[in-house]
């Protein structure tokens, strides 16, 4: 069992708060920047098993977090299952379109500590360096994953990624891009963290396969 902290359901006034002003239109992360009276939901602690489904997704994170802190990853087996909740979190969009910085900040942490490696040869060696939309979402949990463990330097935890210009260079980007690399006719480079076009690939001397490539009315073979 965890012992992990997770929002008090009778903080009513806080969540009724919180509730009109995103009916109002605000945002989740605005509210948690500039949270009603001026203090973050009440929280309370509850014991929960790993894994356990009826939590939100914020309780979910902590649960994870947690579970490294008090030390119930100390085998390949046990660090393997946390890892594998982790990738089904960041392998939904939705999710991604949810994590505020904080969030994304304590997955990273998180997945640090479980020994993620930083070289994409390691989990990833079969798909190879340059995979497409259909490789990606095959495999988005895992690459996920691994694009938001031992960022480089040069990038943040909000924009892990380099996402070619269409008029050259690189802007950094959200890992959300990921998910839309087949609309934006993009391919990530796994050794770089960078979402390429073609003709940038061929630019760093890699040539991609035909059944790679995206064409008109038909999606890029799985590889």
């Amino acid at each position: 069992m965890l012992k992990i902290q997770i929002d008090d359901p009778t903080d009513v006034k806080w969540i009724a708060e919180k509730n009109r002003r995103l009916r109002a239109g605000e945002t989740l992360e605005q509210i948690k920047l500039f949270p009603p009276f001026g203090r973050p939901q009440r929280k309370i602690s509850k014991m929960t098993n790993l894994g356990q489904i009826n939590l939100n997704l914020d309780d979910k994170i902590e649960q994870l977090s947690q579970a490294v802190n008090q030390g119930l990853a100390t085998s390949v087996q046990e660090r393997g299952k946390i890892a594998l909740q982790l990738a089904n979190i960041v392998g939904e969009i939705k999710n991604i379109e949810q994590l505020t910085p904080a969030q994304i900040q304590m997955i990273e942490k998180t997945a640090d500590k479980l020994g993620i490696s930083d070289k994409w040869q390691t989990q990833f060696r079969d798909l190879g360096r340059i995979i497409n939309s259909d490789t990606f979402n095959a495999n988005k949990g895992p690459i996920s994953l691994f694009l938001l463990s031992n960022i480089p330097a040069n990038r943040s935890l909000n924009e892990p990624l380099l996402n070619v210009r269409d008029n050259g260079g690189y802007r950094p980007v959200a890992l959300l891009k990921a998910f839309q690399m087949r609309s934006d006719k993009r391919y990530l480079d796994l050794e770089d963290r960078t979402l390429e076009t073609e003709e940038s690939l061929r630019a760093k001397g890699i040539d991609i396969p035909d059944a790679m490539k995206y064409r008109a009315g038909k999606s890029p073979v799985k590889i």
